[in-house]
């Protein structure tokens, strides 16, 4: 009769399995988790390799401007790279597995709260990043349904309806409710020239042929700082440059030193005579969703534009294209001017001299330096800090550094 027993094998398998259960249970206990501790690893030394490419771009762009670096980085967007506002600019290895997680603000990476798990928000702690807290610009990015057209609290060259226009999520940006007096057109930088009316049944209008003609401006090699070229972002990325009437006219209108007289409310970083293309566009369709309008610079001489998300492209569009009822982008022609100027060169012709307006008819166009009929309504940055509170006194927000 054969004895049943455990055999000697069995009971050293047995032995083995109770031995790896045992030290999976104490690993478990003990938060010494050896695949959770390589994740934690392995994203800490991610954020750390990202802190270290902003701390050299930050330094080789000190180098590049000798010192004189006033301007500090924030940017909360991801794409596409070599834009201002894309992280990808200044952390060229950052991860896609890693968008919306992180931004930078004023020179330094930080964490988005509402994006991370528990656990990556300890880790980002472990290692000293800070947790973002929301600008108004980024507020107003992430709803412009809510905001754009709404009044703020602002005060400057006597002017106090001011209107929120556009954010991308690194600035708010803001327009006059209406076209300025004539009187308060600046005088160029330089030979302190300026626009002058010459239609009386359109007082807010001027043609900018004294600003052209007696070239206060050589054209787009006025346009030297990264954040104003970044308005006409497409142009100056593709490397095309002028000197063409057009483009010493758009240098007028993007002259933050000529029109720094609309800059000095709180919160205020620069101001320029009037939106650009891509602005204008890129507000319009964050309001307008349903819309796919679009501008891209061809050539030196500037933008062609379209309104069907690129299948065609014109010089301009007459007739209805944008929304006659809405005032932040139109103002029809009893307040003051027929059109708006904008800050862009249009493609026209090859010596480029002329500009796209907002007409009253909601169309956009081209037209040369000597239009008559065209107001200003100028845009004022504010800075990258500025927190959006609710208003008082009949403003829709007041604005908090």
């Amino acid at each position: 009769m054969k004895k049943r027993g455990i055999s000697l094998i069995v009971l050293i398998i047995t032995i083995i399995v109770v031995i790896i259960l045992a030290a999976v249970v104490i690993l478990t206990i003990s938060k010494n988790n050896p695949i959770k501790s390589a994740k934690e690893a392995r994203f800490k030394e991610d954020v750390r390799n990202f802190q270290h490419e902003l701390a050299m771009y930050i330094s080789k762009d000190y180098t590049a401007r000798a010192g004189a670096r006033d301007d500090k980085i924030t940017a909360t967007n991801y794409e596409p790279e070599g834009d201002s506002a894309s992280v990808y600019t200044y952390i060229p290895s950052f991860k896609s597995k890693y968008n919306g997680k992180f931004v930078i603000k004023n020179d330094e990476l930080m964490y988005s709260e509402d994006k991370l798990t528990e656990e990556e928000e300890k880790w980002c702690k472990d290692i000293n990043i800070k947790a973002n807290v929301k600008t108004g610009a980024e507020e107003v990015q992430s709803n412009p349904l809510k905001y754009y057209g709404k009044r703020v609290n602002y005060t400057s060259n006597e002017i106090s309806d001011w209107k929120i226009f556009y954010s991308d999520g690194y600035n708010v940006y803001l327009i006059t409710s209406e076209y300025i007096d004539i009187n308060k057109v600046p005088e160029t930088s330089n030979k302190k020239l300026k626009p002058e009316n010459t239609v009386e049944t359109y007082p807010k209008s001027a043609p900018l042929t004294n600003v052209v003609s007696f070239q206060d401006y050589d054209g787009s090699s006025n346009i030297t700082d990264p954040k104003i070229k970044a308005l006409n972002n497409d142009y100056f990325k593709k490397g095309f440059s002028s000197t063409s009437t057009n483009m010493r006219a758009v240098a007028y209108l993007l002259d933050t030193k000529a029109w720094s007289t609309f800059a000095k409310g709180t919160g205020a970083d620069y101001a320029i005579g009037a939106p650009t293309i891509e602005m204008l566009f890129k507000s319009y369709c964050n309001k307008y969703p349903d819309k796919d309008y679009r501008a891209q610079a061809i050539n030196n001489s500037g933008y062609q534009i379209s309104k069907d998300g690129g299948d065609n492209w014109s010089y301009g569009n007459d007739g209805v294209f944008l929304n006659l009822q809405d005032s932040l982008y139109v103002l029809n022609n009893t307040h003051g001017a027929y059109e708006m100027w904008i800050a862009s060169p249009n493609s026209k012709y090859d010596d480029g001299v002329q500009l796209l307006l907002a007409d009253t008819y909601g169309g956009i166009h081209w037209s040369d330096y000597n239009y008559s009929l065209a107001g200003f309504r100028p845009i004022v940055c504010l800075n990258s800090s500025v927190i959006l509170t609710e208003g008082t006194g009949g403003y829709d927000y007041n604005i908090s550094n």
